[in-house]
């Protein structure tokens, strides 16, 4: 929580949920991020 309220100090405008969101994908390896993405893309166009 420390590295989000960091970004806020900086960006105040910024919604902290993002930044948290933002932060832990940054941690993690770009196949499961890209993972990840296509799961959420792919549940995303089933609910139109």
């Amino acid at each position: 929580m420390r590295s989000v309220w960091a970004v806020l100090a900086v960006r105040p405008e910024a919604d902290p949920d993002y930044v948290r969101h933002t932060l832990i994908l940054v941690e993690q390896p770009p196949l499961e991020r890209l993972r990840r993405s296509l799961i959420r893309g792919h549940a995303l166009a089933q609910r139109k």
